[in-house]
């Protein structure tokens, strides 16, 4: 499932790249981001990128972010 998944991400990532509504040279913020979403983003090539996640207390607590 984590490949599927993986994949899914970095595609979306390829096609905003493709489009040139997103390069690897610019600023990126993940918000509720953890180890995959580090892992793609250096894969894919960005250099700067700042990655936020929850704390322990707010771990359950939706959260909706779109691009």
């Amino acid at each position: 499932m984590r490949d599927v998944v993986t994949g899914f991400y970095k595609d979306v990532f390829a096609r905003r790249i493709v489009a040139g509504t997103l390069s690897i040279s610019d600023s990126v913020l993940i918000v509720c981001a953890g180890p995959l979403d580090e892992g793609v983003l250096r894969e894919v090539g960005f250099t700067d990128f700042t990655i936020t996640n929850l704390d322990g207390g707010m771990a359950n607590q939706r959260q909706d972010a779109e691009i």
